[in-house]
């Protein structure tokens, strides 16, 4: 092949695994389904035999295009700044935009 040749077909595979990159759904917060548009959904994740909790404590996490992802969503922590001692039952939010922009809420529910 010519020098030409190659540098085309080298500038094609780039452009090929930077699509193929986007197109993956960069912008991921453990989602339980998928909506590379848009997507909106509540699950729950661990519950246990108690009644629900009255408490409520809140944290997020944030991606952007896969690239930086920023936040402390985890139970501990949000149990402790909630006052919560005993955990009735933890959910998920996930909010995904174009696959770019994703959020993900966690709710810790408890006394």
């Amino acid at each position: 092949m010519s020098g030409k040749s190659n540098r085309n077909m080298s500038k094609n595979l780039m452009l090929i695994a930077v699509v193929a990159m986007f197109i993956s759904g960069c912008a991921k917060v453990a989602p339980p389904a998928i909506g590379f548009i848009y997507m909106d959904v509540t699950v729950p994740v661990m519950m246990t035999k108690k009644d629900l909790g009255k408490k409520v404590g809140i944290g997020e996490m944030v991606s952007y295009a896969g690239l930086v992802s920023l936040g402390d969503a985890s139970i501990e922590t949000i149990a402790k700044e909630a006052g919560i001692t005993q955990i009735s039952h933890v959910d998920f939010h996930n909010q995904t935009y174009l696959s770019l922009y994703a959020k993900g809420t966690v709710y810790v529910y408890g006394w």
